[in-house]
């Protein structure tokens, strides 16, 4: 049985049209529509609106725990671009969205092409140290944007599975996975994970319509995602819009004893498919160095969709 092509995990619901989530690396934020992407990194993102810096947003693991206060000379002292900024107090508006956090230190910087404020947040239950910045070099976020923004910000926490959702990719991924390599190019997105002697890629094509105007699905596939002659191909219903290959020597492999693995044997399985209202292909690969269950991928494949992002 093939797994539905969408999940109520995978895609962030929003009650209001005009905000989306972001999700990437265990950080989940709620921002307008209207603001983009514009760089990416482990645990960096900064968004952009008409081509204008917005916010930025950063976030690491501590093992100590650290006064924000302490952090914030240190970035002063090593980052130049923050040189300029100083401590002010927290913006009454602010004060509810920030409640869940146990230490806060704002900030303003004026001057320059860039100006604008932003805060500095430590969690002691999670271990994080959060640091917002809202630029202003267009105007200022108006309408509550701000506190909207810091009132949904959310890093860490022990959900399973864990939610991506970044530019028109959305995806559940399993707790176990950690992100090790990715890449968002024009048409071309990857994102590599590995977890428990497993490694998974999560890969995202477009427009289809024009990857596919000469060729089938299958020899794209064949070509983009190396599919090797020991690979067998499975019969999926023609309405799943999706090709597999996988090379278990039987559908229920998993089951099998360990001392059925000989020698360095790796296990793997890849599944493509047209998203034809988004004109995406999308594609899921597992490996691993054991027999995969077909639940464990199934679950995966039915989290990972792509949605068309609204424009202004």
């Amino acid at each position: 049985m093939v797994a539905k092509r969408s999940s109520s995990e995978a895609i962030p619901r929003q009650s209001d049209p005009d905000y989306k989530t972001l999700a990437w690396n265990r950080l989940r934020v709620d921002v307008p529509v209207d603001w983009d992407i514009s760089r990416i990194d482990r645990r960096y993102l900064m968004l952009e609106c008409r081509g204008a810096p917005v916010m930025e947003v950063k976030w690491s693991s501590v093992k100590r725990p650290a006064r924000p206060a302490t952090i914030f000379k240190q970035i002063k002292k090593n980052r130049k671009r923050y040189r300029d900024v100083r401590e002010m107090p927290v913006p009454e508006q602010w004060e509810k969205a920030l409640r869940g956090f146990d230490d806060v230190l704002c900030f303003c910087r004026a001057g320059g092409c860039i100006s604008g404020q932003g805060v500095l947040l430590f969690s002691r239950s999670g271990g994080h140290v959060i640091l917002v910045q809202f630029f202003t070099s267009l105007q200022a976020p108006a309408g509550g944007v701000d506190v909207r923004v810091l009132s949904t910000l959310k890093v860490g926490g022990d959900e399973d599975p864990v939610i991506w959702s970044v530019f028109d990719i959305h995806a559940a991924v399993p707790k176990e996975f950690r992100l090790t390599g990715y890449r968002f190019s024009a048409g071309y997105f990857r994102m590599e994970f590995s977890g428990s002697e497993k490694k998974m890629m999560l890969y995202r094509w477009g427009p289809a319509i024009t990857l596919l105007r000469r060729v089938e699905m299958e020899y794209f596939a064949r070509k983009a995602l190396n599919i090797s002659s020991n690979m067998r191909r499975r019969r999926l219903p023609p309405e799943s819009s999706a090709v597999e290959w996988n090379n278990m020597k039987a559908e229920n492999a998993a089951w099998r004893p360990r001392f059925f693995s000989f020698g360095h044997r790796r296990y793997r399985y890849v599944r493509i498919r047209h998203e034809k209202t988004a004109s995406r292909l999308l594609a899921v690969e597992l490996r691993s160095r054991r027999p995969l269950s077909r639940e464990f991928f199934e679950r995966i494949y039915a989290g990972y969709v792509s949605v068309p992002q609204k424009t202004i």
